[in-house]
């Protein structure tokens, strides 16, 4: 059983090695070594261009208690086929609950900081992603900082998306799509 979550999230913008120590909540919400839930496993490398996956698994600890559902919704399955004003919805660590719908897809040239550490490239580049926008009667955002890693569904709660950026001016958030994050690990979802 493995957590999936974001590169920049689990292995810290390819700074994180295998056996580092997963948190939860993470070291930025005061997480401490007593707060271990697993290991990161594998990420994958994040490069300056032609990235598709801001993506890592962890393993999780056997002592540690989990409920697969989503939110108290079931994971029904996986969407790899997204279409232009599709319904999205996510829980996130900073905004919770949001809806929203899908703007645009197979974006290219999507230009991610990130400027934690100066050894690393800041400014990255991905393509194939999905672009989602909130629901205007719903909220300004589908997203802010700490929503990263959040699992993004379909109405019919079908995973189509992993969240990995945003922005703050915009309200615009981006998303890989989960088959192809799935797919950089021979990985399944589990379903409820």
């Amino acid at each position: 059983m493995y957590i999936l979550s974001n590169n920049h999230v689990l292995a810290d913008t390819n700074r994180g090695k295998r056996d580092d120590a997963v948190l939860q909540p993470g070291r930025l919400d005061g997480g401490r070594q007593a707060h271990q839930i697993g290991w990161l496993r594998y990420s994958q490398r994040l490069e300056a261009r032609n990235n598709q996956v801001d993506a890592a698994l962890a393993s999780l600890d056997s002592e540690i208690d989990y409920d697969i559902t989503y939110s108290g919704y079931n994971l029904e399955g996986v969407n790899d086929e997204v279409e232009l004003g599709m319904y999205a919805w996510k829980v996130g660590r900073t905004t919770g609950l949001t809806e929203g719908f899908v703007s645009a897809f197979d974006v290219d040239n999507v230009i991610v900081n990130y400027s934690d550490h100066d050894d690393e490239p800041n400014n990255l580049s991905f393509d194939g992603q999905i672009e989602i926008k909130s629901q205007p009667q719903t909220t300004l955002f589908f997203s802010k900082g700490g929503d990263s890693g959040s699992l993004i569904l379909d109405e019919y709660d079908h995973a189509i998306g992993l969240l990995f950026a945003g922005s703050d001016r915009t309200g615009i958030t981006y998303a890989n799509p989960i088959q192809t994050v799935l797919d950089s690990f021979n990985a399944e979802l589990l379903l409820t």
